[in-house]
């Protein structure tokens, strides 16, 4: 990804300029901040673009998400669940293993520190 502007250490991301690659059978994700020398920083876009797909993973580094489009739920190993709507957010603990549901249509945005994926 190239970055859609920068100007004196401030760099604007766009959502159309990051290429897409499957993750999971219906969840798509970029790794936007990744392409960049943020140092130990990383994240992107993320869209779900099938029904019921879900993905589970045991989370690297300490990861922010922020749905700016549809529902986002977040279930523990233990059953436990956090839901966030459009214009809400989840963090996620380093070490925690969690499954991603989300609609149909769902988009967040993520960072994770450390950069690791």
């Amino acid at each position: 990804m190239t970055p859609t502007e920068t100007k004196s250490g401030v760099t604007l991301l766009r959502e159309k300029d990051a290429p897409y690659e499957e993750l999971a059978p219906g969840r798509e994700v970029t790794q936007v901040v990744d392409n960049l020398d943020v140092g130990d920083l990383g994240g992107g876009f993320f869209r779900q673009t099938k029904p019921g797909a879900e993905y589970t993973c045991k989370v690297l580094g300490n990861e922010i998400l922020f749905v700016y489009e549809g529902e986002l739920e977040v279930v523990s190993e233990d059953g436990s669940s956090v839901v966030a709507h459009s214009g809400e957010g989840i963090l996620i603990e380093q070490g925690t293993t969690v499954t991603f549901r989300g609609n149909e249509g769902t988009r967040h945005f993520w960072v994770i520190h450390p950069a690791i994926y």
